[in-house]
């Protein structure tokens, strides 16, 4: 009879943990669930969809309200680009960027957005973004393919160095936007 109490014990307990194991190893999900890629981390530009508060497809308007607090004193003044509307340049101060660029379409949506960190705040392409979901990746650059909250395509690009970003891009990839047609950024290009 000791013997048979001790064989069902031993059985649940054994049950037990095979049950705890299942659930702390998938939660209770599906093996094809437990499969899927864990995203990215919170608060990366990849899981926002935004860099300093900017997303693609917010207005320039709205880019300028979010931004001006944030330019750097005596910053140089405005191009013809920027006095067109089409383009604006923040010096900042403050931040772990350098500086950022917004680029508007006809309609005044952001269509481009680029920062560049400061030498002292560059970050690895792992805070910019899940390297699992990249379309492509190495030690100088990382692309993924997003959307945006209203479901729209765009690209976000991570350029540095030893897998460490000196600078992020994002750019549309709406199809029929002729104003900024999707190209890979020129770390030149300020």
């Amino acid at each position: 009879m000791l013997s048979k109490t001790l064989s069902l014990l031993a059985g649940a307990a054994a049950v037990i943990l095979v049950a705890a194991a299942c659930r702390d190893e998938g939660r209770g999900a599906s093996k094809d669930q437990q499969r899927q890629p864990a995203g990215p981390a919170a608060g990366t530009v990849q899981s926002s969809g935004r860099i300093l508060g900017v997303a693609i497809g917010d207005t320039l308007e709205s880019t300028r309200e979010q931004l001006d607090p944030l330019r750097a004193p005596g910053s140089y003044p405005p191009d013809e680009k920027e006095l067109q509307g089409r383009r604006i340049y923040w010096k900042l101060a403050g931040t772990d960027y350098d500086w950022i660029m917004a680029w508007a379409d006809k309609q005044g949506k952001v269509t481009r957005v680029r920062a560049m960190f400061r030498a002292e705040h560059q970050k690895p392409f792992a805070e910019i973004g899940d390297l699992a979901a990249a379309i492509t990746a190495d030690a100088q650059t990382v692309r993924w393919n997003l959307k945006t909250e209203s479901g729209a395509p765009y690209r976000l690009v991570a350029q540095g160095t030893d897998q460490k970003a000196i600078s992020v891009y994002m750019f549309s990839q709406a199809v029929g936007s002729t104003d900024h047609q999707a190209v890979e950024p020129d770390l030149s290009e300020k």
